[in-house]
């Protein structure tokens, strides 16, 4: 009993120490849900009858319930994300590479079906997914749930908020007098380059390009090369941890990390100033993959970045695999790797500068330093936060989209209010692409100060390595180069009111379609019988070319499939305009509504109608009061929706806050004091304030109860309770178990010096109690035995003196009267 006693107490003491430092995935998520891929149902919408190139000839149709609503996503194959060049390869560990084949069309984007301003980017796996869907009020993320649960079914995935996040660079609950770790950080090279430029070539070369720079400031700037070709490498720790040691998985993962990148950086606005614009449409396309499969090997005296080696100095790695000879024929060069870094370091790269001559970052010379060749146009992320843990998707691609900004020209942000923000006005992180947890829906990932740095390097450079968009075509949608609009698949019949075939702007029409990613085709809106979507798949192909002809963009088909009602219907009034009816015919089971073209919102953008500016005051923008904006409302004189003003201070925002300055301040920050978590059971779940940090937390109202899934002091609250999270703590423990070695002992014990102290004293404590427990028992036996013999007159005790016994046979006297005259 008491050697259970002792293990079980050391079982308990180390688990505690576990849960200090080793985290689960509820270090990095409030809230999450799973989802099976048996829950989805997908069916083709459109299969083209020839292969096509087209984006839109392959569309799929995907639904899911997860966060308490009904998804509805509305699909096609997404292929502008690679390059017509593109090769990925298996390399083992002698360097021997291995061509693998990746199929394009399990990439995806689209849109959520009903919502207007929606955008996903998913890449499906044997019916599990990984991506992003954005709505106008929430991003959400889903993603297998192997990485971080691998109790779980490999089928099985987890669902999440963006607002839900916990970033692993947020130091909330860090002690004002502590610095929490360093996420990320850059590095400078060859200055000496920039400053010995000969002036008269300086002068010469300002000539030559006055002009161009005179334009550049005048905002005449319109690149036409927007796309920098990737080299993605994945060294061997990488493709075990985040690939599950499976080459495609690793592949498919980086791919689909990229495209969710290449979208923040699309969709930048690169300005100088928000009073004039700027130039959009920059991104990534990937060229090459490199996996590495096994540890390379070296010879001795020799360093590579896939070779053996338990511990990496962040710099010296980038700087190694900066020594790739191949990095010479791409923009940029990234390797991602799952080594957990000193300081808590999850990216490192080189920054770009616009000096004609100075080396890092995009389009860079080759460097030249220690005997080695460097092409500094690289740089690294890492899979493994602080914790020791994997990161999640969303840190991921924050984590390199980051490391690709600095490579683009920006450095970490000044300290001034303009581009760092306290933390009171919802600061986002010092990292370059920010987006901040909580109530930042908008997610305005560079600050003021990026922009402007990036854009300088952009005009200086992206001339020299970057390529033009090879998916740029007249009918994609998308706005691309010299296009004026794109009107997609009608456009391409010049079928279009205000674009014409050529993607140009019709005479006397002044905007159209403007947006990034989009479907104007046909799809399902309702499915209530397998009858009712064949009636309509096969009528609403013969009224399409009429409602083209006719000019007619908008239509609804209804078919009952023998009085089984299915619907379908092409882009109708985002802003329910309540369009007149123009027209209904009918054939067979399936009726067409068709509506006047002039009463509805061509969505060319929010403000166009029928190909021109609608009036001034037409709302084009509801209210957010995530943050807190008010709605926003057509100029008369552009197409765009114009920024939203802020709400006036003091109007109520979500969780009981209150709105500064354009930004949703929490409830306990507008009372004068600090948001805390309360420590007793019984109020963990109410909402809880405290003076200062000092203070001790305390609930503000007895029913002011916390929202489902809120984080609490011993797990999450559901219904007003702080339920426990066991599967955290056992989770934590097999983490250490299974690689566990000197190295992260000593770091464990460095980290949690209080755990430490607790363990290595029980750990002297309890043998020793042991021990004199023993003793005392064993004397205690002794005494009593003791007491036992000396207590028996019939035996003698060992510990009694040594006694001679003679034992003298007496004779029975013969007559009572000699017996009593004996002697004694």
């Amino acid at each position: 009993m008491g050697i259970k006693l002792v293990l079980f107490s050391l079982y308990f003491i180390y688990l505690t120490c576990v849960h200090q430092v080793k985290g689960s995935i509820h270090k990095n998520l409030r809230y999450f849900e799973t989802l099976h891929a048996n829950e989805l149902t997908h069916h083709i919408v459109k299969r083209g009858l020839k292969d096509s190139p087209h984006p839109y000839n392959h569309i799929k149709e995907v639904n899911f319930k997860t966060h308490g609503r009904d998804f509805r996503l509305i699909i096609s194959p997404k292929r502008d994300i690679l390059h017509h060049n593109f090769k990925a390869y298996e390399v083992d560990e002698d360097g021997k590479e291995k061509s693998v084949h990746i199929n394009h069309d399990d990439f995806y984007n689209g849109r959520v079906f009903g919502e207007t301003d929606s955008h996903v980017s998913l890449h499906m796996e044997e019916g599990v997914m990984t991506g992003s869907i954005h709505l106008p009020d929430e991003i959400y993320h889903v993603e297998p749930s192997w990485r971080h649960m691998p109790d779980l079914d490999n089928r099985t995935m987890i669902t999440y908020k963006q607002s839900d996040v916990i970033f692993s660079w947020d130091h909330a609950d860090l002690p004002a007098n502590q610095v929490g770790p360093r996420i990320c950080g850059y590095v400078k090279e060859g200055k000496e380059l920039e400053m010995d430029e000969p002036e008269e070539e300086n002068k010469k070369w300002t000539s030559e390009h006055h002009l161009e720079k005179r334009q550049i400031d005048q905002y005449e700037y319109t690149p036409t090369k927007t796309r920098c070709p990737l080299l993605l490498v994945a060294d061997y720790r990488f493709f075990q941890e985040m690939g599950g040691s499976n080459t495609k998985t690793t592949i498919n993962y980086l791919i689909s990390l990229i495209d969710r990148v290449h979208k923040i950086y699309n969709d930048t606005i690169w300005q100088d100033r928000q009073e004039v614009d700027g130039f959009k449409g920059m991104g990534f396309v990937i060229k090459k993959i490199v996996v590495h499969s096994d540890p390379t090997r070296i010879k001795s005296g020799e360093a590579h970045y896939n070779m053996i080696r338990e511990k990496w100095d962040v710099r010296n790695l980038l700087e190694v695999f900066s020594r790739e000879y191949t990095h010479k024929d791409f923009c940029l060069a990234h390797l991602f790797t799952d080594l957990k870094f000193e300081g808590g370091i999850l990216g490192l790269a080189y920054v770009g500068s616009p000096r004609r001559n100075s080396v890092g970052g995009i389009c860079t010379p080759e460097y030249f330093k220690n005997g080695y060749t460097l092409y500094l146009n690289s740089g690294l992320s890492s899979s493994r936060n602080h914790y020791g843990q994997r990161v999640i998707t969303r840190e991921a691609d924050l984590v390199t989209a980051h490391e690709f900004g600095h490579n683009w020209g920006s450095e970490h942000d000044p300290d001034i209010p303009e581009c760092s923000p306290s933390a009171s006005q919802g600061a986002p992180t010092s990292c370059t692409p920010t987006a901040s947890a909580g109530y930042d829906v908008n997610n305005k990932r560079f600050s003021p100060c990026s922009l402007r740095s990036i854009r300088k390097v952009l005009q200086a450079k992206s001339g020299r390595c970057f390529s033009e968009p090879e998916e740029s075509f007249c009918g994609n949608l998308r706005v691309e180069g010299d296009e004026d609009c794109d009107a997609g698949l009608l456009g391409t019949e010049d079928n279009d009111a205000c674009c014409d075939k050529d993607c140009k702007l019709r005479s006397k029409a002044m905007c159209r379609f403007r947006v990034t990613a989009g479907l104007v085709t046909t799809v399902p809106a309702l499915e209530k019988s397998h009858a009712g979507k064949m009636e309509v798949d096969s009528v609403k192909e013969v009224f399409q070319r009429s409602e083209e002809k006719h000019n007619v963009k908008y239509a609804e088909y209804i078919g009952d499939g023998d009085n089984n009602t299915s619907k379908a219907t092409l882009d109708l009034d985002p802003y329910n305009n309540d369009p007149k009816v123009m027209k209904k015919e009918r054939v067979g089971h399936v009726e067409k509504n068709a509506w006047e073209p002039g009463s509805v919102i061509d969505k060319n953008s929010p403000c166009c109608q029928n190909c021109q500016y609608m009036r001034s005051g037409v709302k084009c923008r509801d209210a957010q009061y995530a943050t807190c904006e008010q709605e926003s409302r057509c100029t008369g004189h552009q197409a765009d929706c114009p920024k939203s003003p802020p709400m006036a201070g003091g109007t109520d925002c979500q969780e009981r806050g209150k709105c500064k300055s354009g930004k949703c301040i929490p409830f306990c920050e507008t009372q004068g004091m600090q948001s805390c978590m309360c420590d007793i059971i019984e109020n963990a779940c109410k909402r809880c304030c405290r003076s200062n940090i000092n203070e001790t937390c305390s609930p503000v109202d007895s029913v002011d109860i916390l929202a489902d899934g809120t984080p609490c002091i011993q797990g999450f609250c559901n219904n007003g309770h702080c339920e426990k999270t066991v599967q955290d703590v056992v989770e934590r423990f097999w983490d250490i178990i299974e690689d566990i070695n000197i190295n992260k002992v000593l770091l464990f014990l460095r980290d949690n010096i209080v755990g430490t102290v607790v363990l290595v004293t029980a750990l002297l404590w309890i043998p020793a109690s042991c021990v004199i427990g023993y003793v005392d028992r064993k004397r205690r036996r002794e005494e009593l035995e003791r007491w036992e013999w000396r207590n028996k007159s019939d035996l003698i005790h060992p510990s009694d003196d040594i006694r001679r016994i003679i034992h003298v046979r007496v004779p029975r006297p013969r007559n009572p009267a000699a017996s009593r005259n004996i002697p004694e």
